[in-house]
């Protein structure tokens, strides 16, 4: 989880899933994801990813949830 920032992800290969707040998404290349701050997430599959976070990220932000 990120306790600061937005972050958006744009899928640049392979296929998988993102879960936020326990609702699954499935991905395919050129899929975006926009995922605000505070939301629980995790990915799953064998994707590429490039990922924009706005303010800039930085490790102290970024927290590990069950």
């Amino acid at each position: 989880m990120n306790k600061k920032c937005k972050e958006l992800v744009y899928v640049q290969n392979g296929t998988g899933k993102v879960v936020v707040n326990n609702i699954e998404y499935l991905l395919n290349v050129g899929d975006v994801v926009l995922i605000e701050a505070g939301e629980k997430f995790y990915w799953e599959g064998n994707l590429t990813l490039s990922i924009s976070c706005n303010p800039a990220f930085n490790i102290e932000q970024h927290q590990i949830v069950d």
